[in-house]
């Protein structure tokens, strides 16, 4: 994974920054990360997730050029406005992406579905934000850990609309590999499932999507 990483020019996301030149008399120098104050996550387990939400926020940020108290990288050429700040930014969160679809797409359907629930813990404005991924991942879960058929199925009883953002594409995809799941674990018995999707659609908050899913039950 680390080579795929290297290929893709990501690894650098994975590098957190903990200090900053505090004392610095200059407060726009007090911004600036230093050397020593990076750490390298992908080759130590001492980062507290605190940290790497810290580095994410700050490459997600939308805080003006004054506003901004601290950088989230060591640049060559710190930023001088608002324009080349928010340039930084984009090009680390294209890297943030990038690296998020990387690794979600490495995991297997079943430990997908297992940690889709915690979402909020990795995902940013609807994206997989790699190092907070990377820290979950390694840190907050047990990827041998197996789900059992009954967990998937009160999942699934659970759901509504809004938890996939009113995307019924997202919620097929999501409802497709937790049904592959539970077959892979208990074979063909359990019969529920267009019951429960239709349950699922039910709960939008769009009057003219209801209705259309009523009558479509119906027939």
């Amino acid at each position: 994974m680390g080579k795929k990483f290297e290929d893709t020019r990501v690894m650098s996301t994975l590098t957190i920054p903990t200090v900053w030149d505090a004392t610095n008399i200059d407060a726009l120098l007090q911004r600036l990360l230093t050397e020593a104050g990076l750490v390298d996550m992908f080759k130590t387990h001492s980062m507290s997730k605190e940290q790497v939400q810290r580095k994410s926020e700050l490459v997600w940020g939308n805080s003006d050029f004054n506003a901004t108290n601290y950088y989230h990288a060591i640049f060559r050429v710190p930023p001088i406005d608002d324009d080349t700040l928010n340039t930084a930014r984009d090009r680390d969160k294209l890297k943030h992406v990038t690296m998020g679809k990387m690794l979600w797409n490495s995991l297997t359907s079943e430990f997908q579905v297992d940690i889709i629930g915690s979402k909020e813990e990795f995902k940013i404005e609807s994206e997989f934000d790699g190092p907070l991924l990377w820290d979950f991942m390694k840190h907050r879960v047990k990827p041998t850990t197996k789900v059992g058929a009954s967990k998937l199925k009160e999942d699934i009883k659970k759901k509504e609309l809004q938890d996939f953002g009113d995307n019924v594409t997202i919620l097929n995809t999501w409802f497709g590999d937790t049904r592959r799941a539970i077959i892979g674990k208990e074979g063909e018995g359990y019969n529920e499932y267009l019951r429960m999707l239709f349950r699922v659609y039910l709960s939008s908050n769009n009057a003219t999507f209801k209705i259309a899913v009523e009558e479509e039950h119906r027939k």
